[in-house]
């Protein structure tokens, strides 16, 4: 059971993000509805995300849009469904990450960690986009100024 789940933990954070293609390590009698009772370790959390990250799209936007509960799982619950798509839900993440108080397990906040990581490196990137996209747009209307003088070069050419 335990290299079980080392492989889980190591698979879910060689991946990042991405949802993982594996079975989750249950007990058969627990249920592998999301909703179940508090995780007690990282690796219960991993297998949690991943039910999270294994509803519907709409889903989970659906439940991200609901008020935030004022429990610590409820928190660590809503920092777990933004991260399974942090592209579309880039300002929830981090809103849900500062929402959640410092863990007394290190390896709980080593995960937290990483997620928070993960989330300043894609708000640095949605930086350099826009930098980017505004580059972009002094570029395109510099070459439209350089067509309207030549238009205009080329208007008083041919009428002298």
């Amino acid at each position: 059971m335990r290299k079980t789940v080392s492989a889980v933990v190591l698979a879910a954070l060689l991946t990042g993000c991405q949802t993982l293609e594996l079975e989750p390590v249950v007990d058969e009698t627990e249920s592998a509805a999301v909703d179940v009772e508090a995780p007690q370790d990282v690796a219960d959390w991993l297998l949690k995300r991943q039910q999270w990250c294994e509803l519907e799209a709409e889903e989970r936007r659906l439940r991200l849009r609901e008020p935030a509960g004022d429990s610590e799982e409820a928190r660590l619950d809503r920092v777990l469904m933004a991260s399974c798509e942090p592209e579309r839900t880039p300002g929830l993440l981090r809103e849900a990450l500062v929402a959640v108080p410092e863990q007394e397990d290190p390896a709980l906040q080593a995960l937290l960690n990483m997620i928070h990581d993960h989330a300043r490196s894609y708000r640095v990137l949605e930086e350099q986009n826009a930098q980017l996209a505004e580059q972009l747009e002094n570029t395109i209307e510099g070459i439209r100024r350089i067509e309207a003088d030549m238009d205009h070069l080329r208007r008083n050419r041919r009428n002298p």
